[in-house]
């Protein structure tokens, strides 16, 4: 007897990697601004931080 995964996606799973898409590139698009915004490195790292924790 040969065993298989089952192989089913719902709505909630493609919500889910169709939002991790859209947060994943959002994260190489978005640093130089919030760089040239933000006026220091350390002051970049800081905000990065807050809004992760926030999220």
């Amino acid at each position: 007897e040969k065993v298989e995964l089952k192989r089913q996606l719902g709505v909630l799973h493609g919500v889910g990697i169709c939002f991790g898409l859209i947060v994943g590139s959002g994260i190489y698009i978005t640093p130089s601004g919030v760089i040239q915004n933000a006026g220091s490195p350390a002051l970049c790292l800081v905000l990065w931080s807050v809004a992760g924790v926030m999220s």
